[in-house]
C-alpha cells in the first residue's frame, strides 16, 4: 500500500472495515474467558499490522476498540498482553494509545514494534518458536491482516497454532489473492500459501464457474493445508465482506481454532454481525453486505432463516430421543455451520409446531419455550 493510498484508508472508517474490527474485538475478550483455566496464565493478542487504532474521522479500529473492552474488565486487564506491529504506522498508533490508555491501565505495558511482517526474521522466529506443550503456556491469538497474499506462510502459521489455546484470524483480500494465484511472479507467495496443493489450487479456481465458487475453494483448500500441518481437530470457519460497490466478495476473515467451543462462539459471534442471512452452504460461510448499510447507515442483522432448515435436520437425526439443549448444541454443532442462536431458534420453531416437547427441571417458570442449558429437557418425538 502506497503512502497516498494509505492515507485514503485511513480518512474514514467504512462499514466493513467497522464490522471486521468488531469480529475480532468481541470475540477475544470471550475466548480468553474459555481458555481461563484459573492458573493464572496470560493471554496475548497479536497484531502483525496493527495500523493506527483510529481512523481521521475518530472512529476505531481493532487494536483501541479491542483495548476499550479489556481496559473495563477488573480480570483480564491484569492478564492481556497486547503486541502490536506495524511497519508504517508504528508511532502513529502508538500515540493514539497511550493517549486513551495510561500507564498503568494495564498490568503488562502493550508492546509495539515495526517491523516488516513480511519479512520479519524475528517474526518468522515467533511463529515458527519450540514451545514446551507439558508447561503452562500463554495463549495467543494472532490476527493476520496482510491487505494482501504477501507474507501468508501457511507452514509458520500453522506452527503457531500447535500450542495449547493458540489461533488464528487471516485476513483475505480476495481481489488480490486470485488474481495472484495465475500470476507466474507471484509464485513464491503462491507456494507459501499452498505448499502441498498448490497446483491443485490453481487450476480448480481457474475452472471454477463463478466469483463466489472460487471463495469457497480458496476457503476449502487453505483449511487443508492448515488441517495437513496441524492435524483434523481443527475448526474453521470463514466471513465474508462485501463492499459498497461490489456484488461479489471481496475480502474474507477465517477462524482457525483446534476447540470446539471456539469453534461454537466463533460462529455465534459471526451470527450476530451476519447481514444477509442466506442458507449457509458446504462452506458454512457468514456474509456481510456493506451495501445494506445505506443509505441511512443503519445495519439490519435480523434477516436468517437458517433456523428453519436446521430445525428440520434436528427433527429428523433426534427422533425418539431425550437429550437436554445445552448437550444437544455442544455436540451439534461441532461438525455443522450452524451458531448457538441457529439452534435455539430452530428448537422454539419446532415447540411452536408442536414437534418437540420441553421439560424444564430447574422449578422456574421460563418466558421463553427453550434454552440452552443442561436444565431445558428436550423430547423429540418419532
Amino acid at each position: 500500500m502506497t503512502a497516498a493510498e494509505e492515507e485514503k484508508f485511513w480518512a474514514r472508517q467504512r462499514p466493513e472495515s467497522r464490522i471486521k474490527a468488531l469480529l475480532v474485538s468481541d470475540y477475544f475478550p470471550q475466548y480468553c474467558r474459555i481458555v481461563d483455566r484459573g492458573k493464572g496464565e496470560g493471554f496475548t493478542y497479536v497484531d502483525l499490522w496493527a495500523g493506527r487504532g483510529k481512523y481521521t474521522d475518530g472512529k476505531l479500529s481493532t487494536p483501541l476498540l479491542l483495548a476499550d473492552i479489556i481496559s473495563n474488565d477488573v480480570n483480564l486487564k491484569q492478564k492481556v498482553r497486547f503486541a502490536f506491529n506495524d511497519l508504517n504506522n508504528r508511532q502513529i498508533l502508538e500515540k493514539n494509545f497511550n493517549e486513551r490508555y495510561p500507564e498503568g491501565t494495564f498490568k503488562n505495558k502493550p508492546r509495539f514494534a515495526n517491523y516488516d511482517a513480511e519479512n520479519s526474521q524475528e517474526i518468522k522466529e515467533y511463529l515458527n518458536r519450540e514451545v514446551d506443550f507439558k508447561k503452562v503456556n500463554n495463549p495467543a491469538l494472532l490476527f493476520f491482516d496482510p491487505f494482501g497474499y504477501a507474507g501468508i506462510d501457511t507452514k509458520s502459521l500453522s506452527n503457531f497454532m500447535k500450542p495449547w489455546g493458540n489461533e488464528i484470524f487471516l485476513f483475505l483480500n480476495v481481489n488480490r489473492v486470485i488474481p495472484a494465484l495465475a500470476n507466474p511472479k507471484m509464485v513464491e507467495h503462491v507456494t507459501a500459501m499452498f505448499p502441498s496443493l498448490r497446483n491443485q489450487v490453481i487450476k480448480e479456481i481457474a475452472d471454477a464457474r463463478n466469483d463466489e465458487k472460487k471463495v469457497s475453494l480458496l476457503i476449502k483448500f487453505l483449511a487443508e493445508e492448515f488441517k495437513a500441518a496441524i492435524g483434523n481437530r481443527l475448526h474453521h470457519c470463514a466471513f465474508k465482506f462485501m463492499e459498497s460497490d461490489a456484488h461479489k466478495t471481496s475480502h474474507l476473515i477465517i477462524h482457525f481454532t483446534k476447540h470446539p467451543k471456539g469453534f461454537k462462539l466463533v460462529k455465534q459471534v459471526y451470527y450476530d454481525y451476519d447481514n444477509i442471512g442466506a442458507v449457509l452452504g458446504p462452506d458454512g460461510t457468514f456474509t456481510f453486505d456493506a451495501k445494506r448499510a445505506y443509505p441511512t447507515g443503519v445495519i439490519d442483522f435480523s434477516m436468517d432463516d437458517n433456523h428453519i432448515n436446521l430445525s428440520e435436520i434436528l427433527a429428523k437425526q433426534f427422533a425418539g430421543r431425550e437429550i437436554s439443549a445445552s448437550q444437544l448444541i455442544d455436540t451439534h454443532q461441532s461438525t455443522t455451520p450452524y451458531a448457538p442462536t441457529h439452534y435455539v431458534k430452530a428448537l422454539r420453531r419446532l415447540v411452536e409446531l408442536n414437534r418437540l416437547n420441553v421439560n424444564f427441571t430447574d422449578g422456574i417458570d421460563h418466558r421463553v419455550t427453550v434454552l440452552p442449558s443442561n436444565s431445558c429437557i428436550l423430547k423429540f418425538p418419532l
